[in-house]
């Protein structure tokens, strides 16, 4: 998947350099987003160029911004160091594209445009505020004065939405759902063994899913607490939605089952040390469990200990 830099958002909305900087960090913030999923975020060798206010190009703005290391990173990113699409080009320049009323040809639209039609997933990142703040954005491509092609390529403007734009990798093995958990929910923590179980296992897509999910909820609530370390609303309504109820995502094992198998649910941590976690998610399907450490707290790892069969089998 390719996210591109709109760099057609920017046409001198900006009324002061601090406003465009405060959106310019909005949109590096967005780049470190995709980084930690990692993706590029390309962008076009004239974006320096470009007029953010009515006085003042890009590499202006930011030369008298007066912040040094905003001055390194940016131009070092931006003006330097790319990526830039122009550096594997697919897009015929003679063609000719449109969006929104604005030609956008040999822009960052256009290209974006043409990877989608070749069956590539591709998505912009734009200024905010700006005349592109769309999603989809409706590119079209003209062929010539009737025939066009339409292109819907999504558009983000906020660091909270970014990853509503990524299509997931294809998950089509344990190795695979693994290796996407740890890009997906970096507040999880993998223990190194959970490939050993999982390699004697067919792989089964249905339970990849659901232990997606299941990682997408944990990840989430090791985010819902407030300065105090208390649960915040968001973090008290996922913890009765998805840990309470008879049809519950996660439960604790039963006093009997924690006697009996006191030994096969105690787990190596990443430290080596071990720790009991009897606490897990429930996936009916080939009874799979994800057991993980319990109860979830602001400043300690949530682990995620094993994922396969059920362990407490009579």
């Amino acid at each position: 998947m390719r996210f591109f830099v709109n760099e057609r958002s920017l046409h001198t909305q900006f009324d002061s350099i601090p406003h465009f900087i405060q959106s310019l960090h909005v949109l590096h913030a967005c780049s470190r987003v995709l980084e930690r999923h990692r993706y590029r975020l390309y962008c076009t060798r004239t974006i320096p160029q470009r007029a953010v206010t009515p006085t003042l190009s890009f590499r202006e703005a930011v030369s008298q911004s007066g912040n040094r290391d905003l001055i390194r990173v940016v131009m070092q990113w931006l003006d330097r160091n790319g990526p830039f699409w122009q550096d594997d080009q697919q897009h015929n320049p003679d063609e000719y594209f449109t969006c929104l009323g604005h030609v956008v040809t040999e822009g960052s639209l256009a290209e974006a445009a043409f990877c989608s039609t070749q069956g590539q997933h591709t998505a912009m990142v734009s200024f905010d505020p700006s005349d592109f703040m769309i999603d989809p954005l409706e590119i079209i491509w003209w062929h010539s004065d009737v025939e066009r092609t339409t292109c819907a390529v999504r558009n983000c403007w906020q660091v909270e939405k970014i990853t509503d734009c990524i299509v997931p990798p294809r998950v089509d093995s344990w190795t695979s759902m693994l290796a996407q958990i740890a890009i997906a929910f970096p507040n999880l923590v993998l223990c190194d063994n959970l490939h050993d179980t999982l390699i004697h296992e067919p792989f089964n897509p249905t339970i990849a899913d659901a232990v997606m999910e299941r990682s997408r909820v944990l990840n989430t609530l090791k985010t819902c607490f407030d300065e105090q370390g208390a649960f915040t609303a968001e973090g008290h309504r996922l913890l009765q939605h998805y840990f309470h109820g008879e049809r519950a995502w996660f439960t604790d094992e039963s006093e009997t089952n924690k006697r009996l198998f006191r030994n096969e649910l105690t787990f190596r941590l990443p430290d080596g040390s071990e720790l009991s976690c009897p606490y897990h998610g429930k996936i009916s399907h080939r009874s799979f469990r994800i057991h993980f450490s319990w109860p979830v707290r602001v400043d300690e790892p949530l682990y995620i200990a094993y994922i396969g069969p059920k362990i407490t089998k009579h």
